[in-house]
């Protein structure tokens, strides 16, 4: 099954790209809606760690995590460091450190860890990083501790769809490849085994490695998945779709192809 962490992770992965108005307040959604439970329906907070709560506690994680989860969880990062310290949840990276874990630095920011890489780095998904959701590499040497709530579990089988990649949302992001010809290959095989399905060549940010975007007729367009991951990403986004249309009058499949963020 799932794991709890996997779960979690997948309802954060929901949000990436979205961006907050001026300052700390929605400019798109999930930046107000994650503040509103602790009183600011308005926005205007910073909200690392609420979007951590908001992403939680709407995830289809077990009842039981969710409430664990619950009890540390706070507006600020002094705080949960603090809760989970009295816990016993709180410590260096370690190798019971797991997909779906809070890294943290006291007074200054949290996100969830999405993947451990062997070299020391790990990738994130996290809210309030330079004013959006966005996905990034970050290391432990710069001072990140780990919240680790109890019943995070490893990531299941269930947490790859046929041999693809990981499963977050309808449309899905398959990565990890060290090379273009790499992820083209099993591009390749994945349109072979999806007919059905649209494909799209991708780098979702700048030192990511190679990887496609997926999912079933009518979620093309959800920019939040595409390599334009930040506001200005959804105009780019609509402008090429539009090209795309003018080239392709009466054709509704789209082929995958390389973008402007591909190298």
């Amino acid at each position: 099954m799932i794991s709890n962490g996997q779960y979690t992770l997948r309802k954060a992965s929901h949000y990436l790209g979205a961006m907050e108005g001026p300052p700390n307040k929605s400019g798109d959604p999930i930046v107000n809606e994650c503040q509103a439970p602790w009183g600011w329906p308005d926005g205007g907070q910073p909200w690392c760690a609420m979007y951590v709560a908001f992403c939680v506690a709407q995830s289809q994680a077990d009842a039981k995590y969710r409430s664990a989860a619950k009890t540390i969880m706070s507006p600020s990062t002094a705080v949960m460091v603090s809760k989970a310290r009295a816990k016993g949840w709180y410590g260096p990276f370690s190798k019971n450190t797991k997909p779906g874990d809070l890294f943290i630095i006291d007074g200054l920011h949290v996100g969830f860890i999405n993947w451990l890489n062997k070299d020391g780095t790990f990738q994130t998904i996290e809210g309030n990083a330079s004013n959006g959701v966005r996905s990034l590499t970050r290391a432990w040497a710069d001072g990140w501790q780990v919240i680790s709530i109890p019943g995070v579990g490893a990531p299941g089988p269930q947490a790859t769809v046929d041999g693809f990649g990981f499963d977050d949302t309808r449309v899905k992001v398959y990565g990890g490849w060290p090379t273009p010809a790499a992820r083209d290959q099993q591009l390749r095989k994945f349109a072979a085994a999806h007919p059905d399905y649209w494909t799209q060549a991708i780098r979702i940010q700048a030192n990511s490695r190679y990887a496609f975007r997926a999912g079933p007729k009518g979620t093309y367009d959800r920019w939040t998945f595409g390599p334009w991951l930040h506001g200005t990403g959804k105009q780019t986004r609509d402008k090429q779709m539009e090209e795309w249309k003018k080239k392709h009058e009466g054709v509704t499949a789209r082929p995958w192809k390389k973008t402007y963020k591909e190298s």
